[in-house]
């Protein structure tokens, strides 16, 4: 039998009454005091319904306890908007806390999704940029062109989660990121919301993968790139992609000048040096290395930490937690996995 929520029920869990909502019908605003009593009562049952997100006692295969969350996430910060457009601040600036089943969680912080939790000053999403920088040697899938050192060190990067699904921006797993400029973010959001489109850039981005272990020891030539955009993306599509990076002389020049930019920074990857993508940012981006590795480290430390929790969350190929290593090498932590 389908379970129901009884409205008188959800008004005495809720903390409000009929008198309530008529007094809403004539104007009366919400109160902080019924704005924290619902969010509590909805973050409770959130927590008692799904678990802990934070230890994943969630089945994140399951696409209807995923709905479940996405709307619950969705009524949290509903109640969040509307205190900050009435200028109301909730649990003291954010240090209330809520016991449920013997744990203890910060109100506030029960609203932000798998990507966002941990360090909100940036250090994961600093780790994220640095991580996809090394994995595509710098290079944006959806032009084939290598992203700026300037723009990566000044915030001017957007990292796109390009799932066709509502809860696209709650994963934290690489796979489900690309690094992108800020101008051409808008561009990656034309995609969203389409399994064609979601197919479509993570063909891209196995382009990119595919050709920087080509012919190893050997350049990549223009016939290269157009066979593996077709072997990724289809004959229709992978022409039209080459075409649109080739089809003027102008656009020709620019693609093999980056076509010469990527084989020189395929000799990084195909190293047998254990420090070959950590060696990368230092020499192809050293602003950004520079100012960002700092606080990604913290979140590699992070990692190491809580490796038992996190492993699943953000990596699903061996390949992808080596690319990691050898980026942190120098820290002394290497050996830790």
């Amino acid at each position: 039998m389908k379970q129901m929520i009884i409205l008188p029920t959800s008004q005495n869990d809720l903390g409000i009454g009929r008198k309530f909502f008529r007094e809403l019908k004539n104007g009366k605003f919400f109160s902080q005091k019924v704005l924290e009593q619902t969010y509590k009562t909805i973050a409770k049952w959130q927590i008692q319904e799904l678990g802990d997100r934070r230890g994943l006692t969630y089945d994140r295969k399951d696409n209807k306890a995923r709905l479940k969350l996405f709307y619950y996430q969705k009524a949290l910060h509903g109640i969040v908007s509307y205190a900050d457009l009435r200028s109301i601040t909730l649990f003291d600036g954010g240090r209330g806390t809520i016991s449920i089943q013997s744990k203890t969680y910060n109100l506030l912080d029960i609203l932000k999704n798998d990507y966002g939790r941990e360090f909100v000053k940036g250090n994961h999403k600093q780790f994220h940029m640095l991580f996809q920088l090394a994995k595509y040697l710098g290079f944006d899938p959806l032009t084939f062109t290598p992203l700026d050192d300037k723009d990566m060190a000044t915030s001017k990067y957007r990292l796109h989660h390009f799932l066709a699904e509502m809860m696209r921006k709650m994963s934290s797993n690489v796979g489900d990121i690309v690094l992108t400029s800020e101008d051409l973010h808008g561009t990656y959001e034309k995609f969203k919301d389409s399994r064609a489109g979601e197919a479509y850039i993570r063909g891209l981005m196995k382009t990119i993968q595919d050709l920087i272990y080509m012919n190893s020891g050997q350049k990549i030539e223009p016939a290269d790139v157009l066979d593996t955009l077709i072997k990724n993306i289809g004959y229709e599509k992978g022409s039209e992609v080459y075409q649109s990076w080739t089809s003027n002389p102008t656009k020709l020049k620019d693609f093999l000048q980056n076509l010469g930019t990527f084989n020189d920074r395929r000799t990084y990857a195909l190293s047998s040096d254990p420090n070959k993508y950590c060696n990368f940012l230092k020499n192809e981006y050293k602003e950004t290395w520079k100012n960002r590795n700092k606080n990604a480290i913290q979140y590699y430390y992070f990692i190491r930490k809580n490796w038992a929790s996190k492993a699943a969350i953000l990596f699903s190929y061996d390949a992808d937690i080596d690319v990691m290593s050898s980026i942190y090498r120098f820290t002394g932590l290497s050996n830790w996995i």
